[in-house]
């Protein structure tokens, strides 16, 4: 357990004890600008948005289908992908069917660490 004084600061460890050169970072977008920033500190890191489908700017929905799509077009592979619950910085909540799916994916059929 590591214990840091606000987000920003967590985000920066976890690129820097997880990441490495020419790593990516994979993140559900819509998102904070922070999580870019703070990984992108890491020299040589990478940050890959997960762009979800949108039915309205209201209406913005995360799916595994695109999760695999941006991990497929990257290489190398990404380690890891990062989410917040709820989403920032739209304060909803992903469904809990969805986040399985996603992590069972990403533990079965990937090297991916889920953050």
């Amino acid at each position: 357990m590591y214990a840091v004084s606000g987000v920003s600061s967590a985000l920066e460890r976890l690129a820097f004890c997880l990441g490495g050169k020419s790593e990516t970072v994979i993140a559900p977008a819509p998102l904070c600008y922070g999580f870019s920033w703070c990984f992108t500190r890491r020299p040589e890191m990478k940050f890959a948005p997960v762009h979800p489908t949108a039915a309205g700017i209201e209406n913005f929905q995360l799916t595994l289908e695109a999760v695999q799509r941006v991990y497929k077009a990257i290489d190398p592979k990404p380690r890891f992908p990062v989410s917040t619950n709820p989403n920032n910085p739209l304060g909803g909540n992903y469904p809990q069917q969805l986040l399985e799916e996603i992590y069972e994916w990403g533990l079965e059929y990937t090297d991916m660490h889920i953050i």
